[in-house]
Protein backbone atom coordinates (compact mmCIF):
# COMPACT_ATOMS: atom_id res chain seq x y z
CA UNK A 1 0.00 0.00 0.00
CA UNK A 2 3.10 2.48 0.45
CA UNK A 3 3.47 2.43 -3.08
CA UNK A 4 -0.20 2.68 -4.17
CA UNK A 5 -1.60 5.99 -5.33
CA UNK A 6 -4.53 6.87 -3.20
CA UNK A 7 -6.00 8.89 -5.94
CA UNK A 8 -4.85 7.59 -9.45
CA UNK A 9 -8.60 8.46 -11.06
CA UNK A 10 -8.17 11.60 -9.49
CA UNK A 11 -10.79 10.29 -6.03
CA UNK A 12 -9.66 9.47 -2.72
CA UNK A 13 -10.59 5.30 -1.80
CA UNK A 14 -13.54 7.05 0.72
CA UNK A 15 -14.95 9.10 -1.93
CA UNK A 16 -14.86 5.97 -4.91
CA UNK A 17 -16.63 3.88 -1.90
CA UNK A 18 -19.73 6.10 -1.77
CA UNK A 19 -19.83 6.15 -5.51
CA UNK A 20 -20.12 2.69 -5.46
CA UNK A 21 -23.06 2.81 -2.93
CA UNK A 22 -24.89 6.05 -1.41
CA UNK A 23 -24.45 7.76 -5.02
CA UNK A 24 -24.98 4.53 -7.23
CA UNK A 25 -28.64 3.92 -5.12
CA UNK A 26 -29.07 8.16 -5.66
CA UNK A 27 -28.51 7.83 -9.40
CA UNK A 28 -30.72 5.02 -10.19
CA UNK A 29 -33.28 6.33 -7.97
CA UNK A 30 -32.92 4.19 -5.42
CA UNK A 31 -31.71 5.81 -2.54
CA UNK A 32 -34.95 5.28 -0.25
CA UNK A 33 -34.54 1.71 -0.81
CA UNK A 34 -30.42 0.97 -1.30
CA UNK A 35 -27.05 2.47 -1.07
CA UNK A 36 -26.75 2.41 2.84
CA UNK A 37 -26.97 0.29 5.90
CA UNK A 38 -30.23 1.33 6.76
CA UNK A 39 -33.18 -0.64 8.53
CA UNK A 40 -35.59 -1.32 6.03
CA UNK A 41 -33.05 -1.25 2.71
CA UNK A 42 -32.17 -4.07 0.88
CA UNK A 43 -28.69 -5.57 1.91
CA UNK A 44 -26.71 -6.67 -0.86
CA UNK A 45 -23.04 -6.99 0.35
CA UNK A 46 -19.79 -8.49 0.43
CA UNK A 47 -17.37 -9.06 3.67
CA UNK A 48 -13.81 -9.69 3.11
CA UNK A 49 -10.86 -11.65 5.61
CA UNK A 50 -9.10 -9.73 7.45
CA UNK A 51 -7.13 -12.75 8.03
CA UNK A 52 -6.33 -12.80 4.05
CA UNK A 53 -2.07 -11.81 3.76
CA UNK A 54 -3.16 -8.70 1.86
CA UNK A 55 -5.24 -7.13 4.46
CA UNK A 56 -3.75 -8.55 7.61
CA UNK A 57 -1.08 -5.79 8.13
CA UNK A 58 -3.56 -3.12 7.32
CA UNK A 59 -4.43 -0.71 9.84
CA UNK A 60 -7.49 0.72 10.47
CA UNK A 61 -6.76 3.81 8.69
CA UNK A 62 -5.79 2.41 5.39
CA UNK A 63 -8.15 -0.51 5.57
CA UNK A 64 -10.38 1.13 2.83
CA UNK A 65 -7.64 2.25 0.81
CA UNK A 66 -6.93 -1.45 0.92
CA UNK A 67 -10.18 -2.96 0.31
CA UNK A 68 -10.97 -0.47 -2.47
CA UNK A 69 -7.37 0.11 -4.30
CA UNK A 70 -6.16 -3.57 -3.58
CA UNK A 71 -8.66 -6.58 -2.21
CA UNK A 72 -9.96 -8.97 -5.12
CA UNK A 73 -12.10 -12.06 -5.11
CA UNK A 74 -9.74 -14.05 -2.84
CA UNK A 75 -10.19 -11.65 0.15
CA UNK A 76 -14.70 -12.21 -0.23
CA UNK A 77 -15.45 -14.29 2.71
CA UNK A 78 -19.16 -13.65 2.73
CA UNK A 79 -22.05 -12.80 -0.12
CA UNK A 80 -25.10 -11.59 0.90
CA UNK A 81 -28.38 -11.13 -1.50
CA UNK A 82 -31.03 -9.96 0.15
CA UNK A 83 -29.68 -10.07 3.43
CA UNK A 84 -28.99 -14.06 2.57
CA UNK A 85 -25.70 -15.10 3.04
CA UNK A 86 -24.54 -17.05 -0.37
CA UNK A 87 -20.97 -17.39 0.15
CA UNK A 88 -19.08 -18.82 3.54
Amino acid sequence: MLNNSRSVCGLSPEKLLQCATIDGARALSLSSSAGSLEIGKYFDAVSFSLDSPLLANSLPDTLIDSLVLSAGNREISHVFVSGVDRKT
